[in-house]
């Protein structure tokens, strides 16, 4: 991603920037410029340097850079000789001079929304919520298209650029909430620490506490933190945010697989999500139901999953995985076979590691320890 800047032993840097420092200023414009962009376009390098240097730049300003060997200079392409190029000639320059360029290429990229919204992020030392809304989309983007950890990344660094603690809070979160589910435990432990040092409100709070115990589905946890997590989901969805409570909701009723929380604690998992804006015939909302009341809503599930059954496969992995979780609760094993086996290739290739066990260990004709 842009502004990643990888390490070089001295010997290397010497060698890389001794070239470097030898060129005309504007080709060693052009050849940060075209080191930061993370691109081979030659038109696009070319566009960002001219906004720098106030003029059109021509090929022709990238020959010397070419003529020692720097790089490899085709009509349409700039391909750098050595894989760690980029990161020298970033490395030999200022930060004033990393920031032009940044600003120049975010200025060049307005029809690539995501790699214009990392230039302005890296350009931007402070906060801007305009900017860290930016990376809001990018990172939503990503993980629709199974980018989970590039996903992650533009929601750390726009808790980075939060002017609110509440909204740094928030995407931390979230973004520690996909490294659960990607399998990465030490990353989601530290996004949570890094929300903990906030100053976070008291749901805030609970939803660093509950995050964690989502590696174990809280199989560790007190059978009384089902009824809290119903109060949380509640809470969550009051603020306007129905996504998060229907996560918490998901975690709940994982919870009421592993042990017995009581009819009372069921109903209340059943009101919260009933009272969701969300049809009740989203994956999700199956899902829920048929683990927080498999006999009592069993029929219905079933008749919903039979009806959602035609679209196996041509959802994304997370929607066949929600629904072969619901197939199997209500003894559908045929259907869960099929939604998991649907969803467990996209779960590999997005890198969702800590979902994919759950896809693989479907059943085939008798029911079996998997979920």
């Amino acid at each position: 991603m842009p502004g990643t800047v990888l390490p070089l032993s001295a010997r290397l840097e010497r060698a890389f920037t001794a070239r470097v420092t030898g060129l005309p200023a504007p080709a060693r414009t052009a050849l940060l410029v075209a080191a930061l962009g993370q691109s081979d376009s030659v038109a696009e390098t070319l566009a960002a340097t001219g906004l720098i240097l106030g003029a059109t730049a021509e090929p022709e300003i990238l020959a010397p850079a070419a003529e020692v060997r720097l790089i490899e200079l085709a009509i349409d392409t700039v391909t750098f000789r050595h894989p760690l190029m980029r990161s020298a000639i970033a490395a030999a320059s200022t930060f004033a001079e990393r920031r032009q360029a940044h600003l120049a290429l975010a200025e060049t990229l307005r029809e690539q929304p995501d790699r214009r919204a990392w230039h302005w992020a890296v350009a931007t030392p402070g906060t801007d919520e305009g900017v860290a809304a930016e990376l809001d989309s990018t990172a939503d983007r990503a993980r629709r298209r199974g980018g989970v950890a590039a996903a992650i990344a533009a929601l750390e660094q726009a808790a980075r650029l939060s002017e609110r603690q509440d909204s740094k809070a928030f995407r931390l979160l979230s973004a520690a909430e996909l490294a659960v589910e990607s399998g990465s435990r030490t990353t989601a432990e530290r996004l949570v620490r890094d929300a903990q040092v906030l100053d976070l409100p008291p749901r805030r709070r609970a939803t660093t506490a509950w995050l964690l115990s989502s590696f174990e589905d809280g199989v560790r946890e007190d059978i009384s933190r089902v009824p809290e997590l119903a109060e949380l989901a509640a809470s969550v969805a009051a603020d306007g945010e129905v996504e998060p409570a229907i996560r918490i909701l998901w975690g709940a009723a994982m919870r009421c697989f592993w042990s017995e929380p009581g009819p009372v604690a069921r109903r209340a998992l059943l009101e919260v999500a009933d009272r969701l804006p969300v049809p009740a015939d989203d994956p999700r909302m199956v899902a829920i139901t048929a683990y927080v009341a498999p006999f009592e809503r069993g029929d219905l599930a079933l008749v919903r999953l039979r009806a959602l059954a035609g679209a196996t496969g041509t959802t994304t992995p997370e929607i066949d995985r929600y629904l072969g979780s619901a197939a199997l609760q209500v003894g559908a094993f045929d259907l869960a076979a099929r939604f998991a086996t649907a969803a467990a290739p996209g779960l590999r290739a997005q890198g969702r590691l800590g979902l994919l066990p759950r896809a693989l260990a479907r059943p085939s004709v008798v029911p079996g320890p998997a979920r």
